[in-house]
Order: C-alpha cells, then structure tokens, then sequence
C-alpha cells in the first residue's frame, strides 16, 4: 500500500472480483477463487521483495570489492528523490493518472464491449456502485 504498484494491482482484483467472465460452478464463483488466488500472489511478491531488500541492504558483503563503497551522495539523492516522490505519490493519490488515461480505456471498451454484450451502464455500476 501506498506504493504506486498496489494502486494497479488493487484495481485488477476489483475488476477480477465483480467481473462476469468466469461461470460459477457447483455454487463456487470462479471469479472470487481467481482473485484470491491473485491476491495471494501478490502476498508472497510482497513477502520476496522485503526478504531480499533485507538481504540487499542489511546483509554480509560477501565481495571484498565491495567493503569500500560508498553510501549515495546529494547527486545521487537529487536524481532519484524525484522519482521516490512519484513512486509514493501515485500510491497515495492516483486519481489525476487514472483520469488521464480514462480516453484510452473507453477507446478499448467501446472495442470490446459489444463483443462480451456488455452495456457501458453495467460497467458503470460495477465501476461506481
């Protein structure tokens, strides 16, 4: 959370969760099974990324070239500072991206929705309930 990549990983499993691609079979809604499934991915990726970040980070130098390296200095700090912002920013506040690329997504939708027989009202109300 409050990284840009959960903002694209949480609308996916919205869209997975209401959507009606998958048929229900014996009582069990494939969508919902998919989207936990999905979900749980994302735990584990979650789960690698901070054991090896630690690993990175905190770990033993095991090549001696590398006991004399330095920490990151202000140029370095000022050229990715920026993008740390972007990173964070996108995560907490999204919403001036997703409007930005709102065009293209109807572009696609008005592609394919007669296609699936779906009506743009159906996907507004999945999208806005």
């Amino acid at each position: 959370p409050f990284l840009n990549g959960f903002v694209g990983e949480f609308l996916i499993m919205i869209g997975m969760w209401s959507s009606s691609a998958l048929q229900t079979v014996n009582g069990f809604n494939l969508n919902h099974i998919a989207t936990m499934f999905a979900g749980t991915g994302v735990i584990f990726a979650a789960v690698y990324l901070l054991w090896m970040a630690q690993r990175v980070f905190f770990g033993k130098i095991t090549n001696p070239k590398n006991k004399t390296l330095t920490d990151l200095n202000w140029r370095e700090i000022g050229l990715i500072a920026p993008l740390l912002f972007l990173i964070v920013f996108m995560g907490v506040y999204p919403k001036p991206f997703i409007n930005r690329s709102k065009e293209s997504v109807l572009a696609v939708e008005e592609r394919v929705a007669p296609q699936t027989g779906w009506t743009n009202e159906q996907a507004q109300g999945i999208a806005h309930p």
